[in-house]
């Protein structure tokens, strides 16, 4: 049974009872602070496809906005993306810079990745602190042709075990004993699809209560009113021909219910009931949502044994709308959700200038804005053939936003906003907001575990001493990427022996260097979240029919990355800040600007002004002039890099001086964080990677990856018959992908060519503007056959 997660369980019901006096105001107080104070981020994932095929490129648009207004984000500048088995084992890990809310990258599926469903998704680091039920998350299909393809495993999965699933939700959070509930549910069968089977609620009798009849999507719901002193159960009738039997969610003994009543008029109606000796009177109502958080100004309205409380339809914002029941001493004691369809999109035409074209044909594709007052516009584009074994995206930008984003498990692209009963039903089933009181009303000023990367990549770790295992306190640290760009970095360890370093620009799987000043076992913190939330992947299940296709896009795959590999490994340079660490106000020696000699001692004592050459105890050293002060560093303090790697200085006199390009001087005392230098010599070679340098025996090379380079996407054209002519094959699927596509007032025309593959074509737009209008349009094209090529 999947764990349902309500707000409003005994975990609420732990939070301090407030002074009646102040309990709401406080409440009131605490809800604003969170608000004005603690940034909600939220990611989308427009990946090119959901079908893909072990050895092919998954290319994704991320798009990382503001949670409550939607618009792009520009705090976090690091985006984390994932592929997850089955085990929620990481298959890829890869890092996205982000730029003011958006960024691009791709995903090479390893040739040895088995078949299977896999979980994709994507977070910030300071999305880690709300929990894995706030990451971006959708499942790829993934098939190996190249070990080969076992039809009647494929046809027949092992679903041993989790062939069905039955899931309950009381409406408000929480069952109370001889109080009337409404208890929503949705079988599921083992793809995660909605099950058609008949049921019962029954009591450790076997007596029926009610029937279970799943409407839409697997979905449902029935009144019931629980009895102290009995238990239940629930059984459904499975396909299979078995009867399956699952609990249902705790009853407590005393409590509240809430119902939200609508009858399509102007006004809802909350109704409020409480178990004897408890006062609904004394309830007030916490209306929130994206733009305002507020109590109703008047108490309920008794009724008998209830209390209700009437809202206008009118008042309440777009989208997700949360009632909250609060006690008098201003505790949570249930919950309800609201959808109201967004009306305000960001409205995206897509117009092709034919229905049909023939194969290796340009298509002109126009993209426009319609809204006239959206300014900023990011889309994104993927154009691929449809079949049966790659349809239309799972979800998009305005649904994943609107509703996915905010509620739980997976919800229908098309349907949840045109369908009033279907939305109703997802409310009650999946609309247990991530919203967690718990932490407004006990830290209001928000999480602090993980920090937003605000400038760069945040590289974490922990100091111990090597022989006895215990921190390193206090202890100086330098870390460097490097590289002809690289980076710099200096920290002092924490009490506990961790460290942390803001690395900006750093790109590449070059990986870093740590420089300790004392012998240490370095331990480098992975970034990527260890915590996994969502319901078990189910096994892919494919018809041998579709045999014969998956053959032919085997061969497409097979064909492209052969004829096309080498244009398929394009990569485009980042827009890096090149500057050094150390900025201005440095002498820089250009070693080809000069008579070369064999050795750095020559280098230094003929061409370098501010460095001195001296002897200590039979090594030499380089002495660095302090020119503010017209003197001379005595306490070997200068910091020595190699292409941004620390060096003793007596070392790099044992260097190949003819691998030197240039040589930046600062012959003065320089700062950096809790290390002070007196100076710097800053050696670079021509390639960038210290080749031939023995590392510090307290320095250390680690394998870590930076944010991933830019893949250019390749298409081939066409443009002329002789190119049309060309007898190399041309299976391609994915005929287009454009990651960032910035249309003005005038529609902004696409161009690309098809393929040699006959059949009908998606075109898939995506996007966001400035001011949080999320938007999403589809067109279908059809390519013919050709003549054949002579």
């Amino acid at each position: 049974m999947r764990t349902i997660p309500l707000l409003l369980l005994l975990s609420l019901r732990s939070i301090p009872a407030l002074a009646q006096s102040d309990a709401l105001t406080s409440v009131q107080t605490r809800a604003d602070t969170w608000r004005n104070v603690v940034l909600q981020e939220k990611i989308f994932l427009h990946a090119d496809r959901s079908f893909y095929l072990a050895g092919e490129l998954l290319w994704c648009r991320l798009y990382c906005v503001d949670g409550d207004s939607h618009r792009p984000s520009d705090v976090s500048k690091l985006a984390y993306v994932e592929l997850l088995d089955r085990d929620n084992k990481p298959l890829l890990q890869v890092k996205i810079a982000l730029a003011k809310g958006f960024g691009d990258g791709c995903l090479h599926i390893p040739p040895s990745i088995p078949t299977g469903i896999y979980r994709l998704r994507a977070y910030t680091n300071w999305m880690k602190n709300f929990g894995p039920e706030t990451f971006f998350t959708q499942t790829v299909s993934v098939i190996n042709t190249i070990k080969g393809v076992d039809t009647a495993a494929l046809e027949h999965p092992d679903t041993t075990g989790s062939h069905y699933t039955l899931s309950f939700f009381p409406e408000g959070g929480d069952l109370v004993a001889n109080l009337p509930s409404t208890l929503a549910f949705e079988a599921l069968d083992e793809q995660g699809n909605g099950l058609v089977a008949d049921g019962a609620l029954l009591t450790s009798n076997n007596d029926t209560i009610a029937t279970l009849h799943p409407q839409q999507e697997g979905m449902g719901f029935l009144l019931f009113t629980p009895k102290p002193g009995l238990t239940y159960k629930a059984i459904l009738n499975c396909p299979d021909g078995k009867t399956r039997t699952w609990p249902i969610p705790q009853i407590l003994p005393h409590g509240y219910t809430l119902h939200l009543a609508d009858d399509g008029g102007p006004n809802l109606k909350l109704i409020v009931r409480a178990s004897e000796g408890l006062a609904p009177q004394n309830c007030r109502l916490f209306i929130h949502s994206r733009t305002r958080s507020s109590f109703t100004g008047q108490p309920p309205t008794l009724s008998g044994d209830s209390a209700s409380f009437i809202i206008e339809k009118n008042t309440l914002p777009e989208g997700n709308t949360r009632f909250t029941l609060f006690d008098a001493a201003g505790r949570p004691q249930a919950e309800r959700l609201f959808f109201i369809p967004p009306h305000t999109k960001l409205n995206i035409t897509a117009a092709t200038k034919q229905a049909n074209y023939t194969t290796r044909q340009k298509v002109h594709l126009d993209i426009g804005i319609s809204n006239p007052d959206t300014s900023g516009n990011h889309l994104s584009i993927a154009v691929y053939r449809l079949d049966s074994l790659q349809g239309y995206p799972q979800t998009d930008i305005l649904r994943y936003l609107w509703t996915s984003s905010e509620w739980t498990g997976t919800i229908p692209v098309n349907r949840i906003f045109d369908d009033p009963e279907l939305a109703h039903l997802y409310a009650l089933t999946h609309g247990w907001t991530r919203f967690r009181w718990t932490d407004v009303l006990s830290h209001p000023s928000g999480p602090r575990l993980f920090a937003p990367e605000i400038r760069g990549q945040f590289i974490t770790g922990r100091l111990s001493d090597p022989q006895t295992g215990l921190a390193l306190k206090a202890t100086d640290t330098w870390i460097s990427t490097p590289g002809l760009t690289f980076q710099f970095g200096a920290t002092q360890t924490d009490s506990t022996g961790k460290f942390l370093f803001d690395i900006k620009d750093f790109f590449g799987s070059d990986g870093i260097v740590v420089h300790t000043e004392t012998p240490a076992k370095v331990q480098i913190t992975s970034p990527f979240s260890e915590q996994y939330a969502g319901a078990p992947v189910p096994p892919l299940s494919l018809s041998s029919s579709l045999l014969p296709l998956l053959t032919r896009h085997s061969i497409a795959m097979q064909v492209l990355n052969v004829y096309s590999g080498d244009s398929l490994n394009h990569f485009i340079t980042p827009p890096i800040d090149t500057i050094p660490f150390f900025s201005k106000g440095a002498y820089t020696y250009l070693m080809d600007n000069y008579t070369r000699f064999t050795s750095i001692e020559e280098i230094l004592r003929e061409y370098i002004r501010e460095i001195n050459v001296t002897h200590q105890q039979g090594h030499l050293h380089l002495t660095m002039l302090n020119e503010p002060m017209h003197s001379v560093f005595s306490d070997n303090k200068t910091l020595v890099l190699l292409d941004g790697v620390p060096v003793p200085d007596d070392r790099i006199f044992s260097y190949d001086a003819l691998k030197i390009k240039k040589l930046d001087v600062i012959p003065r005392e320089y700062i950096l964080g809790p290390a002070h230098f007196s100076g710097i010599a800053s050696f670079t070679t021509f390639r960038g990677d210290y080749e031939g340098l023995d590392l510090d025996p307290n320095s250390l090379q680690i394998e870590y990856d930076g944010m991933q380079y830019r893949r250019q996407f390749y298409a081939p054209a066409y443009n002329t018959n002789r190119q049309a002519q060309t007898r190399l094959p041309d299976f391609r699927n994915l005929l287009y992908w454009s990651p960032d596509l910035r249309p003005g007032t005038t529609a902004a025309p696409v161009e690309f060519f098809t393929s040699d593959v006959p059949g009908d074509y998606l075109v898939v737009v995506q996007g966001l503007s400035a001011d949080g209008r999320a938007g999403v349009t589809y067109t279908q094209f059809t390519v013919k056959p050709h003549h054949p090529i002579p």
